[in-house]
C-alpha cells in the first residue's frame, strides 16, 4: 500500500474567545476551491465555547485537524502561532485569523503566487505571498474595500528592508510561506512584534515576495480584535499627537526588533542592508543631526510623507 502523502498546505489558526465568528471562518475553509490542506489550532485557553466550535469541526474536518495543546499557557497571538509554525510540517503554510472570512479562491490563487515564484527563483529559495484584505464590520459589510488603501500602505516600495523595519505592510492573515523560509526564520524571537512581521523581514533580506493586490479575505473589525486595520487620517494621526509617548514607545519596540534581526543574521545579510539596519539601531546614540542624515542616506523611511514628517520629528 502506498503511504499517505502529506497536505500540501497547512493552515494554521490561533483562536482565543472567538466562538462568535469562529464558525463563520471555518465554513470559508472548508468552501475552499483548493482541498489540500490540513488545519493545524492551537488555543490560547478560551474561557467560552470556543473549544466547543473546534471540536464540533474535527468530525466535519475527517482527520485534517489537529489541536495542539496549551498546557495552561497563554502566549498571546504572536507566541501561539510561534508555536504552531514549530509545530507545522507541510510543504507550504497559511496563516489563519479566528474572526476572518477567506474567500473561496484564497488558497487556489495564493499558491499559485508561489508556485510561480519557486519556479522564477527556484524551489529552495525562500517564498512570502501575501495579498490586500477587504475590510468589514461585524456583520460583513465593507467597511474598506482594500485595506492599504485604507492605511495609505504601499505593498511594494513598504517591503524594502529599510522601509519595513519600521511598518509592515502585509496581514498575517493573508501570508503564504513555504518551507525554505520557515526553516529560515524560526524559531520566532520573543523580541518580534509578531510572527507575521518577522517572516515578512526574513523573506525581504533572503528571499522573494509575491503580491497579491486584491483582496483574498474579509477581514473583519470588531470590539474584541488584537490587532486591527487602523485607518489612516486626521483621527488616527491626531491619536497620534495624543499619545506622543507611546509613539515613541512603538517605535523602540521596532528598534529592538531590527536590533536581534540585524545581530541574528549578521552573516547573511547584503552589504547595503547590514550597513543600513546597523545605522537604525544606532539612531538612539546619535546626535540629532546625525539621525536625520543617516536616515535620508540609508533611505529609512515610512511610507508616506505625513509618516515621515513625524518621524523626523520624533526620532
Amino acid at each position: 500500500m502506498q503511504p499517505v502523502a502529506k497536505p500540501v498546505i497547512d493552515i494554521l489558526l490561533a483562536t482565543y474567545n472567538g466562538e462568535a465568528f469562529l464558525a463563520e471562518q471555518l465554513d470559508s475553509l472548508l468552501n475552499q476551491t483548493y482541498g489540500d490542506w490540513s488545519l493545524l489550532v492551537r488555543d490560547d485557553g478560551s474561557c467560552d465555547n470556543t473549544l466547543a466550535v473546534l471540536n464540533s469541526y474535527q468530525s466535519r474536518l475527517a482527520g485534517r485537524m489537529r489541536i495542539l495543546p496549551s498546557n495552561g499557557l497563554r502566549l498571546g497571538p504572536g507566541g501561539s502561532f510561534s508555536e504552531l509554525l514549530l509545530n507545522a510540517e507541510a510543504e507550504y503554510i497559511m496563516l489563519c485569523d479566528q474572526d476572518d472570512v477567506w474567500f473561496p479562491d484564497k488558497i487556489e490563487r495564493t499558491l499559485a503566487e508561489m508556485r510561480r515564484l519557486e519556479s522564477v527563483h527556484g524551489p529552495d529559495s525562500s517564498c512570502l505571498v501575501f495579498s490586500d484584505v477587504a475590510v468589514v464590520d461585524e456583520r460583513l459589510r465593507v467597511v474598506a474595500p482594500s485595506g492599504w488603501r485604507s492605511q495609505k500602505a504601499d505593498p511594494v516600495t513598504g517591503t524594502r528592508l529599510s522601509r519595513l523595519v519600521l511598518m509592515n505592510p502585509g496581514n498575517g492573515c493573508t501570508m503564504m510561506v513555504n518551507r525554505a523560509l520557515l526553516a529560515m526564520a524560526a524559531p520566532i524571537p520573543p523580541e518580534a512584534l509578531m510572527h507575521d512581521y518577522w517572516l515578512a523581514l526574513v523573506a525581504t533580506a533572503f528571499g522573494h515576495t509575491g503580491v497579491l493586490r486584491e483582496p483574498t479575505l474579509y477581514y473583519r473589525q470588531h470590539g474584541r480584535n488584537e490587532l486591527g486595520n487602523k485607518r489612516w487620517g486626521r483621527a488616527y494621526i491626531s491619536n497620534l499627537l495624543r499619545n506622543v509617548a507611546a509613539a515613541r514607545q512603538a517605535m523602540e519596540r521596532h528598534r529592538r526588533q531590527a536590533f536581534v534581526f540585524y545581530e541574528r543574521y549578521l552573516d547573511r545579510l547584503r552589504d547595503g542592508d547590514r550597513v543600513a539596519l546597523r545605522a537604525y539601531v544606532q539612531l538612539p546614540e546619535r546626535a540629532f543631526w546625525r539621525k536625520r542624515f543617516d536616515i535620508i542616506q540609508h533611505r529609512i523611511f515610512y511610507v508616506g510623507a505625513l509618516r515621515n514628517l513625524g518621524w523626523f520629528i520624533l526620532v
